[in-house]
């Protein structure tokens, strides 16, 4: 009995020592992980700590570099050591001042307060530039834009119980000579009355934006197209802003709310104090002065524009030419029964009573000249009067068509014209053959057929091209005239030299059209593709109106009439887009577009009208408006691969989802906020994507101020 109660008693004590060594265990990895909760804390609240300190270091950096760059050049004297001379050199380049004083800067003002030796916990300060890199590839020589990629390392403010936490932050910077404006993926300057930026329904902006004066709203407007056009708005479930909203308006941060946003998602409002805003008229002045400068014909002629000029230019050709009369040239035939007729022997019989291949004929009442003869080659014509010239076979005028009075153009073979000036309008008709008007066309070693030396189209009166002939039109002189007129029914129509008209210039295209020079038309500009495309591949000066159009296309069909784009385009009144594409020029992988600058209003009305919005083309473009826009994403759907900016007044209408037709438009209209309900999660019918490449394309033809705004990416941790 006793060695039992002995053996009970040890076995107790083992239950108690067990007990306790389980008690034990658990109160110590109790503490154990109590500590490391409090040092995982510890270092998450320092890790957070040193990420928001090297944040606004890194902040600091770009607002230092900012305040020394945003100054306006033109008010520092000659002497600073930081000024920035924006004025390119007589050869048309970047001055050498700009590159040092530019680093300079960037030495004294950067590294000189913020690299390691000036700040105790920076690590590393690196700063190096991106701007010959692609997808930049820009040259420095010839631009002041300049991109640097900042590298930052930096150390926690280490306290006595901290742990050392070091952060690797990079930022792109762009440094560009460019109004603020081209920064933002929509926005509005003014902040007067009746101005500012009105975002009404459901529209989705992905950049940030700009505005002193905004106002949101849950109803979307549209305008039916009926005998009696009626005004309507659907609901729609806000607006949705995937970036950041900059003012210098602080009583906008009363909007600063989840109640004005899609799915209450509220964007950050920032204080924007630099905006720097642009002069269109004198940007538009500055453009039409450099194109008449550097597109001179010749010292006789100058540009070409005025109609003295030419007068005085042809009269001296036609006096200094020994003048034939017409009559003198016909030549007399005899028929059955004793009649005679008289007849004008064709083009190459009457050059061949030439010993220098040049016709010159004083023909009052005009005359008609017709080549028959096969591969002909002459110098020149004059004529004092109309002229109406039909070819039948291969004809080469190596100098040109001088006419006091109209030239017409008949062309049923090959024909190359070095040179047309007319006093009283120019008119030609491509039949079935090949066209080359505006150069001498000769053939490599290798067959190839190149423009030897460049002419020019000159009319006192209007120019009217129409091209019928599948192997095409192509102008290659430089053309001045009063009005300009092209059509293009077949085949394709090239015009690869600059145009000067001082009136309108319309093309009309059923097969493609291309623009491949600089252009000043100083009336309005009418481009209509009809199932096929217009190319601008340069940049336009338009002191008129802008109208750019298709053909209205049925509600299942996709938009197939198409205006491409690798310009910048200044408008001096109005610009209207309407059943168009707006395409970018994709021959290489240069993401290029149009930039629209319209002094007037900015118009764009029926795009992928009744579309679903998954079988649209983005209108690749960034539009401007020193004035006025309201856009309807409706029963239109815009999608914008740029921008959209008014500096007055900028009106932006948006649903979701499909739209199928105007009744159905019609029927959401009076449904209340039912229709509020069945378009969210659906896709938006207004939609601008910001493309911050705009700021790298054509970069001489941009608008200029004289400073540089820093437009900085969003900061990458590591």
């Amino acid at each position: 009995m006793k060695k039992i109660l002995t053996n009970q008693q040890g076995y107790n004590l083992m239950v108690v020592i067990l007990v306790s060594t389980i008690f034990l265990v658990v109160g110590l990895s109790i503490v154990t992980m109590s500590l490391q909760g409090s040092i995982r804390t510890s270092i998450r609240e320092t890790d957070v700590k040193a990420t928001a300190e090297a944040r606004q270091l890194m902040d600091e950096i770009i607002a230092e570099l900012q305040q020394n760059v945003s100054i306006d050049q033109s008010s520092l004297p000659i002497t600073s050591l930081y000024k920035l001379d924006l004025q390119k050199t007589a050869d048309n380049f970047v001055p050498a001042s700009f590159n040092i004083n530019l680093q300079k800067i960037i030495d004294d003002k950067i590294y000189g307060k913020f690299d390691p030796t000036h700040l105790s916990y920076v690590e590393k300060l690196n700063i190096s530039e991106l701007t010959e890199k692609a997808p930049y590839s820009i040259r420095r020589a010839e631009a002041f834009t300049r991109v640097y990629k900042i590298s930052l390392v930096v150390k926690n403010k280490k306290g006595q119980s901290e742990s050392l936490i070091k952060r690797r932050l990079e930022r792109t910077v762009i440094l560009s000579p460019t109004p603020s404006f081209l920064q933002y993926a929509v926005g509005s300057f003014d902040s007067t009355q009746q101005s500012g930026l009105n975002l009404n329904g459901s529209p989705t902006i992905n950049g940030n934006i700009f505005a002193n004066e905004l106002a949101i709203s849950d109803l979307a407007n549209f305008y039916t197209n009926e005998s009696t056009s009626r005004a309507l708005t659907i609901s729609a479930p806000l607006p949705e802003i995937n970036g950041d909203i900059y003012t210098t308006n602080t009583s906008l941060l009363s909007l600063e709310n989840s109640k004005y946003f899609y799915k209450g998602k509220v964007p950050k409002f920032k204080n924007q104090s630099a905006f720097i805003d642009m002069n269109l008229d004198q940007t538009i002045a500055e453009r039409k002065t450099a194109f008449l400068k550097s597109h001179q014909i010749s010292d006789e002629v100058g540009d070409g524009s005025k109609p003295e000029v030419i007068q005085t230019y042809i009269d001296k050709v036609l006096n200094g030419s020994l003048l034939k009369p017409l009559s003198s040239l016909f030549k007399i035939i005899s028929l059955p029964g004793g009649k005679q007729e008289t007849y004008l022997p064709d083009l190459g019989s009457l050059i061949a009573t030439t010993t220098d291949k040049v016709l010159s004929i004083d023909a009052p009442q005009g005359v008609t000249l017709s080549n028959n003869t096969a591969n002909l080659l002459i110098n020149r014509l004059n004529i004092k009067g109309n002229l109406t010239l039909n070819t039948k076979n291969l004809l080469t005028i190596s100098d040109g068509i001088y006419v006091d009075g109209k030239v017409t153009i008949n062309n049923f073979d090959q024909l190359n014209i070095k040179n047309i000036v007319a006093t009283k309008g120019i008119e030609i008709v491509n039949g079935t053959d090949q066209l080359t008007i505006g150069c001498l066309l000769n053939k490599d070693g290798t067959g190839n057929t190149f423009c030897n030396k460049q002419g020019t189209i000159i009319s006192k009166g209007s120019i009217d091209i129409t091209n019928y002939s599948s192997k095409g039109l192509s102008i290659e002189g430089k053309v001045s005239t009063e009005s300009l007129t092209v059509n293009n029914e077949e085949g394709n129509l090239t015009i690869n030299a600059p145009i000067l008209s001082t009136g309108k210039v319309f093309i009309k295209a059923l097969q493609p059209v291309k623009m491949n020079a600089e252009s000043l038309i100083g009336g309005d500009l009418e481009l209509n593709p009809v199932k096929t495309s217009i190319s601008i591949l340069n940049n336009l000066t338009v002191d008129g109106n802008l109208n750019i159009y298709g053909i209205a296309e049925d509600n299942s069909s996709k938009e197939n009439d198409n205006a491409i784009f690798d310009s910048v385009m200044y408008v001096g009144k109005t610009s209207s887009i309407t059943n168009v594409n707006i395409k970018g020029d994709n021959s290489t992988n240069e993401r290029k577009r149009l930039v629209l600058l319209s002094k007037g209003d900015l118009e764009l009305f029926r795009i992928n009208e009744f579309s679903t919005s998954t079988n649209v083309t983005p209108l690749a473009g960034y539009f401007y408006t020193d004035h006025n826009a309201e856009l309807y994403g409706v029963g239109s759907i815009f999608h914008i691969n740029g921008g959209l900016f008014a500096h007055d007044k900028l009106t932006i209408n948006g649903i979701r989802g499909e739209a199928s037709s105007q009744d159905e438009l019609i029927q959401f209209s009076g449904a209340g906020s039912a229709p509020m309900d069945a378009q969210k999660d659906k896709n938006p019918r207004f939609k601008v994507d910001y493309d911050p490449m705009v700021l790298f394309r054509r970069l001489d033809a941009l608008p200029k101020v004289n400073s540089l705004q820093v437009i900085p990416d969003v900061t990458t941790i590591k």
